[in-house]
């Protein structure tokens, strides 16, 4: 016997969580780092350009919202992905510089920033 798939009434929504403006975040993260706009948003989080402070360099920082798909375990994937990123090693594969929290609500992660467009373009 086969199950009939659910109405499109009956699945639940996955709704895109809402991040926080730039300068919010530049506030929430005091003297490290400042953000300067979003560049994209994807099903893991949020990519924002900004400055590492201390080193006076541009980066791109990954910022996803805790508890977003926690049925789906986001949150220790996002922290392997920083992990397994972290090890690597190559002209072709973004170098990672930093990993934490942003207060209670967020992660984030600190990469390298490469001017160009996404592979959607």
């Amino acid at each position: 016997m086969q199950i009939p798939a659910p109405s499109p009434a009956e699945k639940p929504a996955l709704t895109q969580p809402t991040y926080p403006t730039p300068a919010e975040l530049t506030r929430m993260m005091p003297g490290g780092y400042a953000f300067d706009h979003l560049v994209g948003v994807g099903g893991m989080g949020a990519v924002y350009l900004g400055r590492q402070i201390s080193l006076g360099r541009q980066v791109a920082i990954k910022v996803m919202k805790r508890g977003h798909g926690a049925d789906y375990g986001y949150e220790e994937r996002f922290r392997r992905e920083a992990q397994a990123m972290a090890q690597l090693n190559h002209p072709n594969i973004v170098a990672i510089y930093d990993f934490g929290f942003i207060g209670k609500e967020f992660l984030f992660f600190v990469m390298e920033y490469v001017e160009g467009t996404d592979l959607y373009r």
